[in-house]
Formats: structure tokens, sequence, C-alpha cells
């Protein structure tokens, strides 16, 4: 009918060993599939009476055995079909014939070729340059051609990052909304030429690629989807949905960029930012969407959005005026992060691992009880003054955050972030969660 992608989530958990438990939100998967823990003591330690430890190898060899057998088999429906490429069924609805419950549902609509519908005629009049450019463009987020230049100028880097040293790409004119998953291709080559051509793995602080976006843009959904280590991305404008999902390394910035009056604006992403991030930084300096950082799994995060006034929760509706709109943090389980502002309403449900740092400033009315009303119902989870760790945690983060903003030439701010983590005990507290197994019988949703 048209889709040029088909996902496939259970079976490709069930070959890296998953039984299907359905709980992998309560930390007690047996396989150590869904949880953090890695060792039979650990497992004792959160009170699970059966573990098998993870061989990641097996896994891995397991899953890309069964992902290209799938595509075997695929190869063989399609020859079958007269057709040398799957693609060149997209769309092909002409060859779709309905065989049964015409009574029931009559699908004539949905097969019928389109031009007995509309006029495809085309029209008799000059196209320009211009004109020619722009429709190409939205064939190409059709699927019907190839993908946007911005895209495929960044993914052509990857043969250059290690054989001439770190590339840099600056991107002055801006992105949009329809350039998706940008940086995605460019960290699976980097990524598959480690694995298959023995490329230096490096520190995972050295930079390969640098990919700089600024001019106001607005980065399309997956930004930075599975970054890998090396790869260094920064938007200065916004993102949308879907920012640095399940991301292995590197770094991801989603900075304010400046209007046409010279004022810093937005610096806001989407929902789901950093999915199931397992290494690396992340960056926001705006608020997020819902469901910021949900299964965090080990990435460094900072959230900088901070309230636009002082929090009066007697209005109602909190998820409106927060710097994150709900359930952040759900079913994180390992991973620090810093939240500058209203950390928002369900926070923390499911959290298992890992540490939450947030802010206070009683002239915002954001205080220790503000917080904790916050939190999601039953979430396992202690509100604490901050540890020696915490302090050490929030200045490593910061720190690193300041180095962002500088590099965007935000100096001032900068300076008064650093301000703030050098005084962390008057600034933060901490939210970690208890060592015990989440609650199955109280839903957060």
């Amino acid at each position: 009918m048209g889709a040029n992608r088909v996902a496939f989530g259970t079976l490709a958990m069930v070959s890296l060993g998953c039984t299907i438990c359905r709980g992998c939100q309560l930390d007690t998967c047996h396989v150590g599939i869904a949880t953090q823990i890695e060792t039979v003591e650990q497992a004792q330690e959160h009170g699970l009476k059966k573990f098998t430890p993870q061989h990641v190898d097996g896994a891995a060899e397991s899953c890309a055995r069964f992902f290209k057998s799938m595509g075997q088999e695929v190869e063989r429906v399609v020859a079958s079909l007269g057709y040398e490429r799957a693609q060149d069924l997209v769309g092909r609805y002409d060859l779709l014939e309905q065989i049964s419950h015409v009574k029931e549902l009559d699908l004539a609509e949905l097969i019928t070729p389109l031009e007995e519908f509309l006029d495809l005629e085309p029209i008799d009049m000059p196209v320009t340059a211009e004109e020619e450019l722009v429709a190409a463009e939205a064939r190409a987020e059709a699927g019907l051609v190839r993908a946007r230049p911005i895209r495929m100028r960044i993914a052509g880097l990857a043969g250059k990052v290690f054989a001439e040293g770190p590339v840099r790409e600056d991107v002055p004119g801006g992105i949009d909304a329809h350039d998706r998953v940008l940086g995605t291709e460019l960290a699976g080559a980097i990524s598959r030429a480690r694995i298959y051509e023995a490329a230096p793995a490096g520190d995972p602080a050295d930079v390969l690629a640098e990919l700089t976006f600024n001019g106001g843009s607005v980065a399309g959904q997956g930004l930075g989807a599975f970054n890998a280590w090396g790869l260094v991305i920064r938007v200065e404008g916004g993102a949308q949905d879907g920012v640095a999902k399940t991301m292995l390394g590197g770094t991801v910035s989603v900075l304010k960029g400046s209007n046409s009056e010279g004022r810093r604006v937005n610096g806001s992403v989407g929902k789901s930012f950093a999915y199931g991030a397992q290494r690396g930084r992340l960056f926001v300096q705006g608020s997020a969407d819902s469901r910021f950082c949900i299964r965090l799994s080990g990435a460094d995060v900072v959230l900088g959005g901070e309230p636009e006034e002082p929090l009066d929760d007697s209005r109602g509706c909190i998820v409106d005026r927060a710097n994150a709109k709900g359930f952040a943090f759900e079913y994180m389980t390992s991973g620090r992060a810093v939240v500058m502002g209203d950390i928002g309403p369900w926070a923390c449900a499911g959290m298992t691992g890992g540490r939450v740092y947030v802010r206070v400033n009683p002239e915002w009315n954001l205080n220790a009880d503000a917080i904790q009303r916050r939190l999601g119902e039953g979430a396992k989870v202690e509100l604490a003054d901050l540890d020696d760790e915490g302090q050490l945690d929030i200045d490593d983060l910061l720190g690193h955050y300041a180095d962002e903003l500088r590099a965007t030439g935000q100096d001032d701010e900068a300076k008064r972030i650093l301000g703030l983590a050098a005084a962390a005990p008057e600034n933060f507290l901490m939210i970690v969660p208890h060592k015990v197994q989440a609650d199955p019988n109280i839903s957060t949703e």
C-alpha cells in the first residue's frame, strides 16, 4: 500500500532471549534484557528468584541471524512475484486483488488506480528550476525519490572521518522538519567501520565529526538517533520528536537560536527525547515535551529550560507550564541528569536506577514540596539533599553544559550556570531510587 518501513519489536526481543513475561517495567527481567542487573549477586539484592545473565555477543549474533534469515525469505517471495527488489512493489496497489469478504468490507477504492480519481495530466505552463526543486523535495519526502540533499551530504562524510581526521560540517542556512534522522547514517557508518573494518574505537571523548546546524534550525524527527562515539551534533533552534533515541555515545545539543532581533529563543525538543539513551552527553537549553528521557539507560543529560513565572499549582494543569511535559525519566534504569526548571508531573515513575538532580529556587516557588508533588504515584524514589557524589555529578554535568553554551557564543549564560554549580547544595536536590523492585499494583498513566 506504500509503506517503506516495517518495524519488528517483539520478534527482535525474542531473538535476543526475551521470554515475553510482559513485566519489562518491573525491573525483574530474569534474562537481563529489560534491566541494568548484570550479575546473579545484583539479582539477589533486588529480590529476583531467578536470573540468567545476558550473554551480549551470543544474543547479538542470534538477532543478526534472525533478521538476515527474514531478509532472505523476503528476497525469495519478491523473486517469486517476478521482481528484483521489494522497493519496486512499494505503492503498487494496482497489483492487489481482494479475494474475500467483499460484502463485509469493499476495498475497491483503496486499490483502484489513482488516475481514475484524479486528473494527472501535466499543467501546460513553464516551470522554474526553483519550483522543480520544491517538487523534487516533496517527492523525496513521500519516499518516491532519493533523500534530501543535506542528509545525503552528511552521510557522505563517512569516508572522510577516519581517513582525514576530525570533520566539521556547518549548515548556516538552517534545516526544518523535513530533515529527519540527521546524523544517524553517519553514526551507522562509523559504527560499521569499527565493527567490520577494524577502524580505531578511540577514546569516547574523541571528536571524529562535528555537525552544526544554526540559522534558526528546527531539526525533524530522530535527530542523532543511535548516535555513536566521536559524533557531535549541535543545533541552534530546536528539534522535534525522538532526538538521540537509543544513543550509544557522542554528544547531541539542542540550544537556543538567535532571532531577527538577536535574542536567543526556543532551544526546545519534542517527545521522547533520549529514549533509551545508553551513553554520551545530551543538552537541551529550552523545554521538552512528554516522556523526556524515558528508559534512560546510562547517558548524561541536562535540561536547561526554566519557568517563565513563579509556580502556582493551585491553577491546575501543572503540565502546561512545566519544562518537561509529563512522565520525565519514566522507567529510568541508569545515567545522570540535571533539570534546571520544573520537572513536570508524574516524574520518575518506575525509575529503578541512576540519579536525577532537580533545581530548587524559592523565587519560583520551586521547593521540595513542589517537587514531591510532581513525582509519579507509586514511584519508588527518594528526594534528598545532595551527597558528595551528587556535588561531583552536578559540577561535571553543568561544566560540560557550559562548554556547549560557550561554543555558541553564550558566555554570560555559561558563567551563570557555573555559578549555580559552585553552590550546588543550595540550588539542587537529588532524586534516587530505592533498592527495591517497582510496585506493579499502581498504574502511572
